[in-house]
């Protein structure tokens, strides 16, 4: 793969912790289907962001995010707009959903196996806001975007699902 941005964690020695990132959904489907799973469903990725049933605006609950993921926002460790790049995985353990899930809001967009609806076939939903994101609204479990799936981008990674 050619690295296209400074920002891309693959093959620096110093982000082997860090997400996966600057991957297109086809790059990320094959990557799942390697490994023997598949890219999450829109509906999948944010049931498991809301805390399951519990239903929460924020994978952690309901309260403002600050220091409880990796994002450029208000209360985030480095201060507003100081991020650059993403966060190991998992470094902030106090935004983990009920279930143990990390990073489910900040540190990456992620790739879902979704369409927009019906009429929009010919691109993707992302999920998740990224580190970049400075608006609390932009990392809530119900926050979505759309991309054509040759996208490649330093804030925009995935994560596979696997069918029980």
């Amino acid at each position: 793969m050619t690295k296209w941005s400074p920002y891309c964690n693959q093959e620096k020695p110093d982000r082997v912790n860090h997400p996966v990132n600057c991957v297109d959904w086809n790059q990320a489907t094959a990557y799942c289907a390697w490994a023997g799973k598949r890219l999450p469903t829109e509906e999948e990725w944010e049931w498991a962001a809301r805390g399951a049933e519990r239903g929460a605006t924020y994978p952690w609950g309901n309260e403002a995010p600050g220091g409880q993921l990796c994002w450029n926002g208000e209360g985030n460790d480095l201060g507003k707009g100081q991020r650059k790049s993403t966060c190991p995985a998992g470094s902030y353990p106090a935004g983990n959903t009920p279930q143990g899930l990390k990073d489910l809001a900040g540190n990456v967009w992620e790739w879902t196996s979704s369409t927009p609806d019906a009429s929009d076939a010919s691109r993707r939903v992302i999920r998740g806001g990224s580190g970049s994101n400075v608006n609390p609204a932009f990392v809530s479990a119900a926050v979505r975007d759309r991309f054509t799936p040759v996208l490649r981008a330093s804030n925009l990674g995935f994560r596979c699902a696997r069918t029980p």
